[in-house]
């Protein structure tokens, strides 16, 4: 739809549906330009815009294609009627909006999470979270470093159906991430969300091969090695931790040393 008429309302409905209006999924492609409105919602009369009840808004997305999802909770208990898209021009200049691969279907109740974002990384480890869904059993969420829900190496996590977090570890030193999340339920599962890939840091190269020489009554030298491990990195510094043991009562003391010296 395209239109160089700031008051242009346009409105586009599926055909009647025979159900509950406020048990629905739907999903939808759209790109908007930054000078109209998109809304989505659903009604009961196509010939009564005083019936539309707006669920989703869109303020433009920049004439770039992204995929929308939502369910149809919040709208009024109403059986049978239309869900609809209606744009309006928010501005003197001409506007655009496309809509395409609209896919409406009953919610269930194991429905799948409207997000999932990735909170932190570390080298080793990497949190991740997503919205809540209607009382799940448990959540369960696939990882890989190949973006491939059902590949070989995936490797599996379970949350409990109260969180909306999980810590996957163990992980990678500066490796690409994929991960999937779905709610389990009784008799159901839904389907997967994906979170946005991740790179995980790198890891400091560990401590090896300690060795103590030259010890007498006042001093003592201590020698390392690292084991430069694939994607690691060489340590900024080294910090040692120690206590005279003939001393119940001696607090250990830290000695921190810079660079990456082995003695």
């Amino acid at each position: 739809y395209f239109s160089s008429n700031s008051s242009d309302t346009i409105l586009v409905a599926t055909p009647r549906l025979n159900g509950n209006l406020d048990d629905l999924h739907i999903q939808f492609w759209a790109y908007c330009s930054n000078y109209g409105k998109l809304e989505v919602g659903v009604m009961t009369d196509t010939s009564d815009l005083t019936t539309f009840q707006t669920l989703f808004t869109l303020n433009g997305n920049s004439s770039t294609w992204h995929e929308y999802e939502l369910y149809t909770d919040s709208a009024a208990s109403v059986y049978g009627g239309f869900v609809a898209f209606r744009y309006t021009g928010t501005s003197t200049s001409s506007y655009s909006c496309y809509i395409d691969d609209v896919v409406i279907k009953p919610a269930g109740t194991c429905r799948r999470p409207l997000d999932a974002w990735v909170n932190s990384v570390t080298y080793n480890s990497a949190n991740l979270g997503w919205p809540a869904t209607l009382a799940p059993d448990a959540y369960e969420v696939r990882y890989s470093t190949v973006n491939n829900l059902y590949g070989a190496n995936v490797q599996t996590a379970t949350a409990p159906g109260t969180d909306t977090t999980i810590t996957l570890t163990d992980l990678e030193g500066h490796t690409t991430y994929y991960a999937w999340v779905r709610p389990t339920c009784v008799d159901d599962t839904s389907d997967w969300r994906s979170f946005p890939s991740f790179i995980t840091d790198y890891r400091c190269y560990a401590v090896t091969n300690l060795s103590v020489a030259d010890a007498n009554h006042s001093s003592l030298t201590l020698s390392w090695g690292y084991d430069a491990q694939d994607r690691g990195i060489a340590p900024s510094g080294v910090e040692i931790i120690y206590t005279d043991l003939s001393d119940t009562t001696a607090v250990p003391v830290t000695l921190n040393i810079e660079g990456a010296n082995r003695a």
